[in-house]
């Protein structure tokens, strides 16, 4: 069985939902056991979506949190400007202020970096 990478999430998006694949990537990073392994889902950068900005920077924050939660190389693409939005975005793009002040304040850094407002599950699974 092959494990889904992130670049995977990307290339097959445009025949599946891409929440989906990227809940699969999580499962099967979660799932693999190997150090080297591991790496290997999230090394290969994904191919640019064009119009999915928050998507494709989330792709990068998280690989980039899962790379320091698993001591693994912080691969190179993720700090690329492309990753980086300018604006903040939140979770479900509420305008709650005190939703809002919650999400700023337990969002891992690797996503506060890029102005993603998620919050501190933004990577659990159930």
């Amino acid at each position: 069985m092959k494990l889904l990478s992130i670049s995977d999430v990307v290339s097959q998006a445009s025949q599946n939902d891409k929440e989906l694949l990227f809940g699969q990537f999580l499962d099967d990073f979660y799932y693999e056991k190997e150090t080297e392994k591991k790496y290997t889902l999230i090394k290969d950068e994904p191919a640019y979506l064009p119009g999915e900005d928050v998507f494709m920077c989330m792709l990068a924050a998280a690989a980039h949190k899962l790379a320091n939660d698993y001591g693994l190389e912080i691969p190179d693409w993720v700090m690329k400007s492309q990753y980086f939005l300018e604006e903040k975005h939140y979770a479900f793009e509420t305008e709650n202020q005190e939703y809002r002040a919650y999400l700023e304040k337990t969002t891992p850094e690797e996503y506060k970096m890029r102005n993603l407002m998620l919050g501190d599950t933004v990577l659990q699974r159930c």
